[in-house]
């Protein structure tokens, strides 16, 4: 299953509690532009179109929390869940990105 793709329901709209986009960062992606990316395709608008990420959370904090070469900078694996105008994005450490 491809998890870099929409995920409506039968009816279009996406189901309670389940992302409308899944997207699983590239080995030499950055984390930033992965969300920048997962956004970009739940928004259907394209990536120069939508507002600065660092009005929502800090990127550069966000690419040294979760590294593209799979190691983290603290000793602990987890997330960051933190809202984009009306969605919320969720960052996990194993380099999956999804927004509600």
């Amino acid at each position: 299953m491809n998890l870099n793709e929409r995920r409506p329901t039968d009816d279009g709209t996406k189901a309670p509690n389940q992302p409308a986009v899944e997207y699983e960062r590239a080995d030499d992606e950055t984390t930033t532009r992965a969300v920048v990316t997962a956004l970009s395709i739940a928004l259907d608008v394209p990536e120069t179109e939508l507002s600065p990420i660092y009005d929502a959370v800090d990127p550069d904090a966000l690419d040294a929390l979760f590294r593209p070469d799979g190691a983290l900078t603290t000793a602990v694996d987890g997330r960051v869940v933190f809202e984009y105008g009306t969605h919320r994005v969720r960052v996990d450490s194993d380099g999956r990105v999804c927004v509600y």
